[in-house]
């Protein structure tokens, strides 16, 4: 004879929060207005239960379900995915342009390299995508780089821009969650990416100018947190 397992209210409770991932979270940071939540959870309860659940049982078991998630995210392993060795800088006075690509456009990156001074710390990322191709690099390069790119299809530019960078040791490459962690930090501060430009051992994201403090504090308390958990 097969066992059916009951459907409790703390099954259906777990079972919508595990499926929205920021309320999940909210709750792990005891965010929640936990009456509000149950307000919004109780109709869906009661529809697959078939039958009247009272909020303060919906309630109880965001509670006992939160404290869990809490316990979960306090001890995340934040210590080995932003621990020693991981540095935080920021640059300011970037731009990007992507066009469309072509058979020109190849030969004229050629030219756009010899323009960027490298050894006085500019910047050129050149991200190829299967349709597209965007250049990063400095503003103040902007007019003679669309001046080699004259003849090409651009799409778009953004200028007033600012590289928020983070350099961590090689290992992380295998850490899973990695990117993930930091752009949900950058979210919840409601800072809007612009780019993501990523190698072996850093992760650069371009945000507008008014972003940029507001990123740089968002992924400064990932380390911070971290070197609380190495003491």
């Amino acid at each position: 004879m097969k066992c059916v397992a009951m459907v409790t209210i703390s099954h259906l409770t777990k079972k919508y929060v595990d499926g929205m991932p920021f309320l999940h979270e909210a709750l792990g940071k005891k965010m929640l207005n936990y009456g509000a939540v149950a307000e919004m959870l109780a109709p869906k309860i009661e529809k697959e239960l078939g039958k009247e659940v009272k909020l303060y049982a919906v309630i109880m078991a965001l509670r006992r379900y939160g404290d869990g998630l809490v316990r979960k995210y306090e001890s995340a392993d934040t210590e080995k995915i932003f621990g020693k060795g991981s540095d935080l800088s920021m640059k300011s006075g970037l731009c990007d342009v992507t066009l469309g690509k072509s058979r020109t456009l190849f030969e004229n990156l050629k030219t756009i390299h010899n323009i960027i001074d490298y050894e006085s710390g500019d910047i050129l990322n050149v991200i190829h995508g299967n349709i597209n191709v965007t250049i990063i690099t400095n503003e103040k390069h902007k007019e003679k780089i669309l001046n080699v790119l004259r003849r090409e299809k651009i799409i778009h530019i953004e200028d007033d821009l600012v590289q928020v960078s983070l350099k961590f040791p090689q290992e992380f490459l295998y850490t899973p969650g990695v990117l993930c962690r930091m752009t949900r930090e950058l979210l919840w501060s409601n800072v809007n990416l612009i780019e993501i430009v990523s190698s072996l051992t850093e992760l650069n994201f371009m945000v507008k100018s008014e972003d940029a403090l507001k990123g740089y504090s968002a992924l400064e308390n990932l380390l911070v947190a971290a070197k609380k958990a190495r003491k």
